[in-house]
């Protein structure tokens, strides 16, 4: 059985009270780890989260397993993780 890698998309959601993380995705690279390392970088740049609702610009932090993106919104700032991650059998 070939190993399938994927990149796991959890975002903030919520109002400024209330944040909480969500798993909002799951993208399949289609190859191993160095095809979702790519995907990885590829959504770190293009991906659209769905806070904050006008986006003026992000930050990208490359992590051992992925990235951490901030968001600068119009009134606040929202992060979103993208992890590499193998998808084991049940």
């Amino acid at each position: 059985m070939s190993t399938q890698w994927c990149v796991l998309i959890e975002e903030q959601v919520g109002g400024r009270e209330r944040r909480q993380w969500e798993l909002t995705g799951v993208e399949a690279s289609g190859g191993g780890r160095a095809a979702a390392e790519q995907l990885a970088d590829k959504l770190s740049r293009t991906y659209q989260p769905r806070n904050p609702l006008n986006p003026r610009g992000r930050t990208r932090y490359r992590t051992t397993d992925g990235w951490v993106v901030m968001v600068e919104g119009m009134m606040s700032e929202f992060h979103f993780r993208l992890t590499l991650a193998e998808r084991m059998p049940g």
